[in-house]
């Protein structure tokens, strides 16, 4: 592991620049990382290697909390902090010490009752089409989008670089306990995850 003292890349999501982070931690990286940096340099600009995941939420849902159990995974998991740069021309997994997401919020509930599910999936389209840099955070974004007051589709995209089908398990089964932990009013701790 070394330790790069520089700019680090932007740690917040959504709109607007943040204060850069006084140190990142550099990784090597796996060689499907590699593969999958070099393809993207190959197809730039084209979402070839999203993972989007649109879940459909039943019963009053409080977005705050659910933003927030995100952002507990997130701190969890190096890997969703994570982004890929060049260091004396090898490629390296960069750590960001924290990052902060804000869940895009959109609401259909005024949508005819026929047209918010066609709506709700050309959202989703959308999301899932829009590329990444994997050289700036974040590598994965949600989407929360309001069907009714007690129906919501909640859209999940992230980069395979960071990303599969093992992490989607992982990652809504902590949501589920975290949230459920934070809509009761406990603590959302959690163990550490394994290494």
């Amino acid at each position: 592991m070394t330790t790069a003292r520089k700019s680090a890349p932007q740690t917040t999501g959504g709109q607007g620049a943040a204060a850069p982070a006084p140190e990142i931690f550099a990784f090597p990286v796996s060689s499907g990382q590699q593969r999958l940096w070099v393809l993207e340099r190959l197809f730039p600009g084209l979402p070839l290697f999203n993972f989007p995941v649109a879940v459909r939420m039943q019963g009053p849902l409080q977005a705050a909390l659910l933003e927030q159990a995100v952002n507990q995974i997130v701190g969890r998991h190096e890997i969703l902090r994570t982004s890929f740069h060049l260091q004396n021309l090898r490629l390296v997994a960069a750590v960001a010490p924290s990052l902060t997401l804000k869940l895009a919020m959109g609401d259909l509930g005024s949508a005819p009752h026929a047209n918010r599910e066609v709506e709700a999936l050309r959202w989703a389209a959308r999301e899932a089409q829009s590329p990444f840099d994997l050289s700036r955070l974040p590598l994965l974004r949600g989407r929360l989008l309001r069907l009714s007051s007690t129906e919501h589709l909640f859209v999940l995209t992230a980069h395979e670089i960071v990303f599969d089908g093992w992490s989607l398990t992982g990652f809504f089964r902590e949501l589920a306990r975290i949230y459920a932990r934070l809509r009761a009013g406990k603590a959302a701790v959690l163990t550490e995850p394994p290494i």
